[in-house]
């Protein structure tokens, strides 16, 4: 936070009612207020989660702070569904403002949203692709996806960069900072099991 306290983001709930909230700790681990929820209440097959594994999911911006998440609507009896990323924009009251990355699109979920600084932009690294309803050696689709985001408009500040999957799926992604150009940590998904993956994007000043 700059003063030496910690913004942290958690989920609560299970699968079925899943929400992302949001709490300042003291340097001493006391609470600076009561944790705030900080996404869409849960209900109406409506969920939303940071995800399973370590990214880089808040980032303070200002005098505020970004929360990416995933947002699942769907009625999984009916197999029917999609999960954006949103990203909450914070105070340091735990006040937040939601804003949707993309549109739902049916079968789709984008998920592992990752952050990552450029320079005076935020970066933002996803996956995307197909829902897998009945899991019988499934293997994923997802790709990555990565875009700069403007923050005074939280709005894309360059079309968006896709890292394709070839025969396995990309889960997970972190980005990290390699002078003019980002490298990217995945997994590759074996359905059961997964094994680390690497790539690179580089960047280029727009004409």
């Amino acid at each position: 936070t700059g003063d030496g306290g910690f913004a942290v983001a958690f989920d609560t709930g299970g699968f079925a009612d899943g929400e992302v909230s949001f709490v300042i700790l003291n340097d001493d681990g006391s609470p600076r207020f009561a944790p705030r929820r900080i996404s869409q209440p849960s209900g109406e097959n409506l969920t939303s989660h940071l995800g399973y594994d370590p990214r880089h999911n808040v980032v303070r911006v200002g005098d505020g702070y970004w929360v990416a998440y995933a947002e699942d609507t769907g009625d999984y009896e009916a197999q029917v569904g999609s999960a954006i990323v949103r990203v909450a924009v914070v105070d340091a009251e735990g006040n937040a403002t939601l804003h949707a990355l993309q549109a739902p699109v049916d079968q789709i979920e984008n998920r592992s949203p990752s952050f990552i600084e450029v320079d005076d932009r935020i970066g933002l690294a996803w996956t995307a692709g197909s829902i897998i309803w009945i899991c019988g050696g499934c293997i994923t689709d997802y790709d990555m996806h990565f875009v700069l985001i403007d923050p005074d408009g939280l709005v894309p500040a360059n079309q968006v960069v896709t890292q394709l999957h070839m025969n396995n799926g990309i889960k997970s992604p972190i980005v990290a900072r390699d002078g003019s150009d980002l490298l990217t940590g995945s997994m590759l998904d074996f359905h059961a099991l997964t094994i680390p993956a690497t790539g690179s994007i580089a960047c280029a000043a727009a004409e």
